[in-house]
């Protein structure tokens, strides 16, 4: 399985990689043009517009996947993606008309003012079009056609990327000019989608499969509604507590680290159609701990590399207003990588059906993360903030992966994940105390050192079996 997965990373991975690396040269542009209070305005408007995203799609394109194997037959398979379009080109225009008929109640609660409708409005646009273009980016992913797909985004993040900075840069629209870009990359991907999915692709609704298809996702949809709905409403409680350079902190260290999402990237996009379609083979044996270790060992060590040299890379690719976003680096680091664990390992609810238990268990995530973020928010400043983006994910995790453990009695993680997580609360400290850069390599060269050791160790016998049968090739 783990020969399987990678194989599938290395296919899907290319896409993760290359569009967060495209992403992560925006960092320089925005970080030189604008200030942190209009950064965080961006991070604003990016959070609800990812939210809003979850409401329009409403999750048809996982019931899709869901259902998309259950029948081979070319029939079939244009009959439940004509549907499934249909259904999400309806539902986001509904979502898109409420959201612009209370823009005002929206942009004042959320944002602070309304001054800023232009950019609004260009956002709902932007939601509009991603809202169709993931529902189409999902058929290539399900049709087995990877390098279609990933040859799309590609061309799609290269056209938000070059749009962008002539936006910005060239023609000096501000921030208007990001949503410009984003609109762009929206555009050409759709396009090229749809002509690649076109013979499947036909103007008619199975009324049959759109009841299935919403029996699946009206269960699942509020747990995922409410794990959409912390990411903006941890930005405005942020927002409502502190500064708003703070979110620009916030959305500046999640760029830093998006260096590590492309891990998570690759390997969720891997994960997602090998988790429905061959739901019965990943719970035998042994097979989850070993890949989900793995991940969990490059997932966790490049957020600690990153944040060992945080100091240094916001100087490089940013500028120094932006140094105090270091200290909340490790913790968005950490984060990322909880999360990416719970995709792996807490997939119980999904492939059973019982995803309503989803829901309780984001119902019970948002409460006590708001509690908590209410109760420390005047005592730690930024480190509140990180601990609390932190409790949120580990709280899901350990719901998630129990009810994975009681239904399939596997083992899920090892032991030795721990001495990692040591290792990140020794980079956080070290960070806090602003230790030299010297002694900060000694630390990157102790983890090195152990991550080898560890693999070595763990994975000796498929490191074997896979030299000789490249040595047999």
């Amino acid at each position: 399985m783990i020969k399987e997965f990678f194989k599938n990373v290395s296919i899907y991975g290319i896409l993760p990689v290359v569009g967060k690396f495209l992403n992560f040269l925006l960092i320089p542009l925005y970080a030189k043009v604008f200030a942190p209070e209009e950064f965080g305005v961006i991070e604003l408007l990016d959070t609800l517009i990812y939210f809003m995203l979850i409401l329009a799609s409403f999750e048809i394109p996982t019931a899709l996947g869901r259902y998309y194997y259950d029948e081979k037959s070319i029939g079939y398979k244009r009959e439940i993606i004509s549907t499934g379009l249909l259904l999400t080109i309806a539902i986001t225009i509904g979502i898109c008309i409420i959201t612009l008929l209370f823009e005002d109640t929206v942009l004042y609660y959320y944002v602070g003012n309304t001054a800023c409708k232009e950019l609004y409005r260009l956002s709902i646009i932007w939601l509009a079009l991603m809202s169709i273009n993931t529902y189409l980016s999902f058929i290539p992913r399900y049709d087995n056609k990877p390098k279609l797909y990933v040859t799309v985004g590609i061309i799609s993040n290269t056209i938000k990327l070059l749009s962008s900075l002539v936006f910005v840069v060239c023609l000096d629209f501000g921030l208007p000019g990001v949503f410009y870009g984003y609109i762009c990359g929206n555009i050409v991907s759709i396009i090229i989608y749809y002509t690649i999915s076109k013979k499947r692709i036909r103007v008619s609704l199975s009324t049959y499969l759109a009841t299935k298809i919403l029996k699946y996702v009206f269960p699942l949809l509020p747990g995922v509604v409410i794990a959409g709905l912390w990411l903006p409403l941890f930005r405005w409680y942020t927002a409502l507590w502190f500064p708003l350079f703070v979110i620009g902190y916030y959305g500046f260290a999640s760029r830093l680290t998006s260096v590590n999402s492309i891990v998570h990237g690759a390997f969720g996009f891997a994960w997602t159609p090998m988790m429905f379609e061959k739901r019965n083979e990943i719970v035998e044996g042994d097979k989850i701990r070993q890949v989900s270790g793995l991940v969990f060992v490059f997932s966790i060590n490049i957020g600690i590399f990153i944040s060992l040299f945080a100091p240094e890379l916001t100087i490089v690719v940013g500028s120094d207003q932006y140094i105090g976003s270091t200290f909340l680096v490790p913790f968005v680091a950490f984060a990322g990588t909880i999360k990416i664990m719970t995709h792996l390992r807490g997939f119980g609810p999904y492939i059973t059906d019982k995803t309503k238990f989803i829901s309780i268990i984001q119902f019970i995530s948002v409460v006590v993360s708001s509690i908590v973020f209410y109760c420390i928010k005047d005592s730690y400043w930024l480190y509140g903030i990180g601990v609390v983006a932190v409790l949120y994910e580990l709280l899901n995790y350990l719901l998630c992966i129990s009810y994975t453990k009681r239904v399939f009695h596997l083992q899920l993680y090892y032991n030795w994940e721990l001495l990692f997580v040591l290792y990140l609360i020794i980079t956080t400290i070290a960070i806090h105390f602003r230790v030299s850069l010297l002694l900060r390599s000694v630390i990157a060269i102790i983890v090195f050192v152990s991550i080898l050791y560890t693999i070595l160790r763990v994975y000796r016998k498929q490191i074997y079996t896979y030299i000789v049968n490249r040595r047999a090739i």
